[in-house]
């Protein structure tokens, strides 16, 4: 039995107790002593009534500080992570804010990067231009100086950035001869009149012949002899007679191997018998734009 129990059995008995006293001292008459009865009863319901609800608030209230300790518990454990969080995140912070800095830096080093690349491609585009009008400009100045020779074996045209001028061995020279025929002659020195109006380019010199052999003559072992011999005598009449200087000009033999047409008859024949001179523009401007 608990405390208030006990309590609450010591109150009934004590009330009726003094009720019976008093009745039997004072004489009081029977349902006096009944009533008293009855209302010890009552207060007996009472106080029971009060004591189970004392219990169920204990219990309730036990319930409640275990769950209030529980979540006591819980809150202390989320504002710990909460705590965690919010360090990491300032660290985040501080680290984004870091790396935005150093991606800026990089982002602002590239634009500087390409606005200096996109600059020297313009000077390169701009280089090139030139390079092809003074190329354009050098093939025609070339073709009016040899008017009237185009359908005498003699050919001019742009490739590669070059201008090719292409003069067939009936304009140069005779069969198996290295000697330059006059109209060859007059030819070169056209040439080289224009050739000596522009200093930035080189100037390549190389025989060619047909794939048929040098028979009969000592001065050839084979087609390369010829080729070669036949450029080195066109190169010197350049420089010796028509003033271009030695130092631009470069003289090769090509012999049988760079036909200028596949084939084995005649008129390819004829064709690759040729000299060309190839001219080529310094690249030195082009080059430093590249750099």
């Amino acid at each position: 039995m608990t405390i208030s129990k006990r309590f609450a059995n010591n109150i009934c008995t004590i009330v009726a107790a003094f009720a019976i006293c008093g009745l039997y001292g004072c004489g009081i008459a029977q349902e006096h002593y009944d009533a008293a009865l009855k209302s010890r009863d009552s207060l007996k319901v009472f106080v029971n009534d009060l004591i189970g609800k004392n219990e169920r608030l204990t219990k309730s209230n036990n319930e409640k500080e275990s769950s209030l300790t529980h979540v006591n518990s819980d809150l202390e454990k989320l504002q710990g992570e909460f705590a965690e969080l919010k360090s990491r995140y300032q660290q985040l912070s501080t680290n984004s804010t870091e790396d935005n800095a150093n991606l800026n830096a990089q982002l602002d080093e590239v634009r500087k990067d390409l606005a200096l690349r996109e600059k020297r491609v313009k000077l390169l585009e701009k280089k090139i231009k030139e390079r092809d009008s003074v190329m354009t400009s050098l093939r025609d100045n070339i073709q009016k100086a040899l008017i009237g020779l185009n359908n005498n074996g003699l050919e001019v045209h742009i490739k590669e950035g070059k201008v090719y001028v292409s003069l067939s061995n009936k304009l140069l020279f005779k069969s198996g001869s290295t000697d330059i025929d006059k109209k060859g002659q007059e030819a070169l020195l056209f040439i080289a009149g224009v050739l000596n109006t522009q200093d930035d380019i080189t100037i390549t010199i190389e025989g060619h012949t047909d794939n048929q052999q040098v028979r009969g003559n000592q001065r050839f072992s084979d087609n390369w002899d010829l080729s070669v011999l036949r450029s080195t005598e066109v190169a010197r009449y350049l420089t010796t007679l028509g003033g271009v200087d030695a130092k631009r000009i470069i003289a090769a033999g090509r012999s049988e191997y760079f036909p200028a047409i596949s084939g084995d008859n005649n008129e390819a024949r004829a064709a690759n018998r040729r000299t060309e001179i190839i001219i080529t523009p310094r690249l030195d401007a082009i080059m430093e734009a590249i750099k």
